[in-house]
């Protein structure tokens, strides 16, 4: 067949020949008003047959195909289209909402009804083809000037948006839809809301519920059951780290959140339910358990590729003693059996893990590694990782070696699931591995061949914020480890460190420590709290250090003492900078801030942490590091204040001084792992101020364990991998 070039052809659907509800391949006769090509139809020209993939065709829409006219050897000339675009009726609110939304600047929503109002239906057609219709209206001049302009640019989706506005999605949660499935956009949440949830960061089951309810769409509907089985097992797996939970639970917890349907929904109508979903793939069965399929894959593929990798005898390195005794000269420092024996392991087995706490020298570990492996390969073929931005360069600093985080060694960026590139590296240093999570893990598995494969890790710390325990889970099977416990000299005299030590062997003795040195006790009571927080940062201040050296890390961020109220708090009484507003939000030149979400576009993660530059009228500039990046409009919600941060916000990140309040409202996230992260933070000095029997308490308090099943699979893996894996690229 000869092409022509890409045309595009307008016009209503007359006839529907063929349609494939699974694929959406169609055979459509399109009736136009405008000839295409005639000479290539020796059909009426004004009815075409148009072929290619189109949801939901219906006779009579009117629609724009974009492709190229065929000559189909045995059908004759056809239109082939690749894209489409469906005219749908649209509503004055739904155009109101779409001019006043944060693709419009200056246009608020009394502004768009004055447009509506004067111009009708046709109002952004005409705007754009002649601007002047907008001078007589009462509305702002700059408008006038700017509105015809950010029109045209947002014309290409503009029906799109304006629908789905009406169904109350926002400027960004349309902004996601558009860039997953451009023109599509909308036949997909009409073809099932609920799909929002799992593509559209921001939408929860509530929002994708109240947009179906307007489409008409049942209580009772499979799609909205399917949604709400996949909702309930992700809030009970993320809550509480699982990556397998009971059916039963599962169920309950979907019978409790229908409860106040108009429907009834019995368990055993839901059970049914779930048995289809399975059959279907949304969820698996895995032993007993309930699972997602991409735990399933995760963990399998994990311990089938930690086997195999395991199995490979690594190449030997020569010299070990001459290559340790070098290192230890040119460090001028003496390591320990403990540690020589940790380094060798590390150098003879492909898989080896070290765990150990503040003060048992990992980094002077991970430097030797790093320094034997240097004579043998070239510093291209060594990754060091981190799971955060911070951890990385807290790494880096400490061996002067590049390091990297996940993200950006794989080059990953929206979608985890998608296989990354293979890498060449001979050699993966993990550093702070018990943050990593399932997925995370086994996303990074994926893309190695023949590795060695080094994780170091505090197994006190807490395990990764989604789900899964990795570092916890590998730890119980037979793969070769050093567990250091010996506490290094320079670290001896630390009180965090020994604070730390009590804190592992769940019996923390207050007395044993008095008011001088690096770890301050001090009980107060709950409504002294921010007279106290001011005296206390003050004095550091006086030392020294600077306002964003000073981090206090509190476990809940609601509350008259929770994470929000003491960065409001430091804020405005320890940033002299004049307080500005930006969608709401008052933010100060020289705040610190926590980014919030992954940003692929910019290189800045979840986690990672800037001062504000400069903020100027409806933008302003944090500082990450080496980079700077621009916030405006709906991507300020990224940004949150740091001066107070959560737990795992903070863990991967080390901080000159750290506060800990503890008091009676914070009592329900107690545990030892999670004061035993945050004490852990603190560099140069930690004040523990509170209810300190509390802290003694939690010390105590082992959280519920996480239901994986990694372990189970490492011990029944055998390798799945061919000799093809182990080639090199």
């Amino acid at each position: 067949m000869k092409k022509t070039d890409e045309k595009a052809l307008e016009g209503i659907i007359k006839t529907i020949t063929f349609h494939n509800q699974e694929t959406g391949f169609s055979v459509l006769k399109i009736e136009t008003p405008d000839a295409l090509n005639p000479s290539l139809f020796s059909m009426d020209t004004h009815l075409v047959t148009a072929t290619g993939s189109i949801m939901d065709p219906q006779k009579g829409e009117r629609v724009t195909l974009t492709g190229t006219v065929e000559d189909h050897p045995k059908f004759g000339p056809q239109f082939q289209f690749t894209h489409y675009v469906k005219d749908r009726p649209v509503t004055k609110e739904g155009m109101i909402d779409y001019l006043s939304s944060d693709l419009f600047k200056g246009v608020g929503p009394a502004t768009a009804e004055v447009i509506m109002d004067a111009l009708g239906d046709e109002a952004l057609k005409k705007i754009r083809e002649t601007p002047e219709v907008l001078t007589p209206l009462k509305i702002p001049a700059k408008v006038k000037k700017t509105l015809p302009e950010q029109l045209e640019t947002h014309a290409q989706y503009e029906h799109i948006r304006v629908a789905l506005f009406k169904y109350g999605l926002t400027v960004k949660m349309v902004k996601s839809l558009l860039q997953a499935y451009g023109d599509q956009a909308l036949d997909q949440v009409e073809k099932n809301p609920y799909r929002l949830i799992q593509d559209v960061k921001g939408v929860g089951f509530e929002r994708a519920d109240l947009i179906a309810s307007n489409m008409g769409i049942a209580k009772d509907d499979p799609r909205r059951l399917d949604a709400l089985l996949i909702v309930m097992f992700d809030q009970e797996t993320f809550r509480r780290g699982h990556t397998h939970i009971d059916a039963d639970a599962l169920l309950n917890a979907v019978h409790a959140r229908l409860k106040d349907d108009t429907d009834a929904f019995e368990v055993p109508d839901l059970k049914a339910h779930l048995d289809k979903a399975i059959t279907r793939g949304l969820l698996s069965v895995d032993g007993v358990w309930l699972t997602r399929p991409i735990y399933l894959e995760a963990e399998t593929f994990i311990a089938e590729k930690i086997h195999a990798l395991n199995e490979v005898v690594p190449p030997e390195i020569p010299d070990f003693n001459t290559r340790i005794e070098d290192y230890q000269a040119s460090n001028a420092i003496t390591l320990t059996e403990e540690q020589t024996a940790a380094i060798e392991g590390a150098i003879k087995h492909a898989v080896y893990m070290i765990s150990g706490g503040p003060g048992t020298g990992k980094t002077t570990i991970i430097k030797g590694i790093l320094s034997v492996l240097q004579s043998h390969y070239e510093q291209a073929d060594i990754a060091l990782l981190a799971p955060t931005g911070k951890a990385a360069k807290r790494i880096e600093e400490a061996t002067d070696f590049n390091a990297s985080t996940f993200h950006r060694f794989l080059k990953i960026r929206q979608d985890m699931f998608k296989p990354p590139e293979k890498v060449r590296q001979k050699v993966i240093i993990i550093d702070e591995i018990s943050m990593v999570d399932t997925v995370l893990f086994y996303t990074l598995l994926r893309a190695l061949k023949s590795v060695r494969l080094i994780l170091v890790g505090d197994d006190a710390q807490l395990p990764s914020v989604s789900p899964g325990q990795v570092f916890k889970d590998l730890l119980a099977t037979d793969l070769k480890r050093t567990h250091l416990t010996t506490i290094h000299r320079q670290a001896a005299g630390s009180k965090i460190i020994q604070m730390a030590q009590m804190i592992r062997e769940s019996h923390v003795d207050l007395h044993a420590f008095d008011a001088s040195g690096d770890l301050l006790l001090k009980p107060l009571r709950e409504p002294a709290f921010f007279d106290a927080l001011s005296r206390m940062i003050q004095y550091y201040l006086d030392a020294g250090y600077s306002l964003s050296d000073v981090s206090v890390i509190i476990p809940v961020y609601a509350g008259k003492h929770g994470i929000d109220a003491v960065n409001t708090y430091i804020q405005t009484h320890f940033n002299p900078a004049p307080l500005k507003t930006l969608k709401n939000r008052p933010f100060k030149a020289g705040d610190k801030v926590l980014q919030l979400v992954n940003d692929y576009d910019h290189d800045v993660m979840n986690g990672d942490q800037g001062i504000i530059q400069t903020i100027e009228r409806d933008h302003l500039v944090v500082q990450f590091d080496e980079k700077t990046v621009a916030y405006e409009g709906a991507k300020l919600d990224e940004l949150r204040l740091a001066y107070a941060m959560s737990v795992h916000k903070s863990q991967g990140s080390g901080y000159p001084v750290v506060i800990m309040p503890i008091f009676k409202s914070f009592q329900h996230m107690l545990t030892q792992p999670l004061i035993y992260t945050a004490l852990t933070r603190a560099i140069d000095a930690c004040v523990i101020a509170g209810d300190l029997a509390l802290f003694e308490r939690a010390a105590t308090i082992t959280p519920a364990p996480r239901n994986t099943q990694l372990t189970v699979k490492m011990t029944d893996a055998t390798p799945q991998l061919t000799p093809y894996d182990f080639l090199d690229n």
